[in-house]
């Protein structure tokens, strides 16, 4: 089981900011998360920073402290009231990056305390000597004693997406021969390429622009993937899909994506799932990605996606590619790229959501039919155009603003989240962000909320058990 935490940035700076402000004396704050629980990780998604105030500590120097009981009950309660998780956080003096020995004696009698009073949920700690230098741990209540076992990760999402290593935690793996990937290193460094290939990354939907998107991940050595499609390739569309052939033609698309990645052959993990995203077990899985890439065309699962985004920290890359064509003749070609992330504007107050939409691609087939004919329900576009060299380009250019999320080799000072390029006339526009008021997007109600006993707030299509 790994264990991590995310970080929104502007919360990660008023942690950092408040323990080192005064460096000549040790500080301590609070954390209350969100929770994520997969078999294969937990995640704690930081929601509130509580500074400890200095009148509040019984001691205070540049080697010890020692907090009042008055501090930490009643964001105690905090916690339980909203089902969170709570984290104590304090800082050190530079060179000592792991916990003391008083650290080890105090804060298993802190968390028994967190584990009577909060009466759910999993809480542990983080010291840091430095603004990048950390250690942390969680302390799993077996019943007879606390256990700690130390993080694995730390995640900080702004406009640059952030991994640190807790200076106690295992260091990364790295499998992948780097003999493949010299001329991306010679670019990039080595730092990038060995976090490239521990990082998770999703992509929904295997057409023109999922289907590239795929291959540019697997040449660039991401470790690990999970596919999700529900379709079969189709003749009319092998003309579009990376990796694919007339051979492929009724073969699944997440299995001729699977194939093309064996065949580069670089390691890349890959987890397939021939579902509707719409679905709540496709959703759920999920949760593990670090990134997710939005290459579907409907707006129900682009819903679900959003909404993945808000609850759980993870960015969404979303894309589409839109081109005017009458008989034959085309008269504009129009890609998107949209950047969502956390405590920030989402697709639905951005208005590429449509929720009538939404409302008639969840209905059942034959209630949707008869409600079009009475008025009720919009019809649903048919397939529009598409051409290879325009989805591609599209897709590259979403893979290029993962590469900037993760080393802002565009600019320190970009922070562009709607890209509207011209392909008919290769004029790039950035679209203003909207006010997300009356949107619950920023809303903490839903932002890092995580797991809860309805899924993301959200009545899911019930999943037959098996899809023809």
């Amino acid at each position: 089981m790994r264990y991590s935490m995310t970080f929104v940035s502007d919360d990660y700076e008023k942690l950092t900011a408040h323990l080192f402000g005064d460096s000549s004396v040790e500080q301590a704050a609070y954390l209350l998360c969100g929770i994520s629980q997969t078999q294969s990780e937990v995640r704690f998604l930081v929601r509130t920073v509580v500074l400890v105030s200095p009148d509040t500590l019984k001691e205070q120097s540049d080697k010890h402290l020692s907090i009042s009981s008055s501090s930490f009950v009643p964001v105690l309660k905090q916690a339980a009231d909203r089902q969170e998780c709570f984290f104590l956080v304090h800082s050190h003096p530079p060179g000592f990056e792991d916990f003391s020995s008083q650290d080890d004696l105090e804060e298993p009698k802190l968390f028994r305390t967190a584990y009577i009073r909060v009466g759910s949920g999993i809480h542990g700690s983080l010291v840091f000597s430095g603004r990048d230098t950390l250690s942390g741990r969680v302390w799993i209540d077996d019943g007879d004693e606390l256990r700690p076992i130390p993080l694995n990760l730390i995640r900080i999402i702004g406009r640059r997406y952030e991994f640190l290593i807790p200076e106690n935690g295992p260091a990364p793996q790295t499998v992948m021969p780097k003999r493949f990937f010299d001329r991306q290193i010679r670019a990039f460094g080595k730092d990038l390429q060995r976090l490239l290939e521990n990082l998770h990354i999703g992509v929904v939907g295997c057409g023109g622009t999922g289907s590239a998107v795929i291959e540019q991940l697997a040449r660039l050595g991401i470790g690990q993937m999970t596919i999700v499609d529900h379709d079969k390739v189709e003749d009319t569309n092998i003309s579009r899909i990376h990796g694919s052939g007339l051979y492929d033609e009724g073969r699944s698309k997440v299995q001729v994506m699977e194939d093309m990645i064996k065949q580069i052959g670089f390691g890349t993990r890959v987890h397939v799932i021939e579902k509707k995203v719409i679905y709540e077990s496709v959703a759920r899985e999920l949760r593990n990605c670090d990134l997710i890439f939005g290459c579907t065309d409907d707006q129900a699962g682009r819903m679900v996606l959003n909404e993945l985004s808000i609850h759980y920290y993870i960015p969404l890359i979303d894309m589409g590619v839109m081109l005017d064509s009458h008989l034959g003749y085309l008269r504009s070609v129009l890609g998107r790229v949209t950047i969502v992330r956390p405590k920030a504007n989402c697709l639905l107050c951005r208005q590429w959501i449509r929720m009538d939409l939404v409302a008639a691609e969840l209905m059942v087939a034959e209630l949707r039919e008869q409600r079009v004919k009475e008025g009720y329900a919009p019809e649903l576009e048919e397939k529009d155009p598409a051409v290879v060299s325009f989805t591609t380009a599209v897709a590259t250019q979403s893979v290029m603003e993962m590469l900037h999320l993760i080393t802002g080799y565009m600019g320190e000072d970009r922070d562009v989240r709607d890209i509207l390029w011209r392909l008919d006339s290769t004029a790039y526009s950035f679209r203003p962000v909207p006010n997300s008021e009356g949107c619950s997007c920023t809303t903490y109600k839903k932002v890092g909320r995580g797991d809860r006993r309805q899924f993301l707030g959200m009545l899911f299509m019930a999943e037959p058990e098996c899809e023809v």
